[in-house]
């Protein structure tokens, strides 16, 4: 059971030095309590490599599970969540 959960979570927009726009996707999930765990930094360039990465157990160090989940349908991420190894 969790006794509290931190989240934080981050879209940002970034700039090409050539004037285009650079579009970034960033997560980064941590749990404190007794189940305390830490996805890390996640970044990605598009919006369907964020979703495949919300959905691998390894490159989130199998953390917060429930809450990539959420995050996966809020996005609106094609599919059915599926966590992998």
């Amino acid at each position: 059971m969790r006794s509290l959960a931190a989240r934080s979570l981050l879209l940002l927009l970034g700039l090409t030095a050539c004037g285009g726009k650079d579009v970034s996707y960033h997560y980064h999930f941590t749990l404190v309590g007794s189940a305390a765990c830490d996805t890390g930094e996640q970044t990605f360039t598009s919006l369907e490599a964020m979703c495949l990465g919300l959905e691998s157990a390894g490159r989130n160090n199998s953390c917060d599970l429930a809450d990539r989940q959420a995050f996966f349908l809020s996005e609106h991420c094609s599919g059915t969540f599926q966590e992998t190894p």
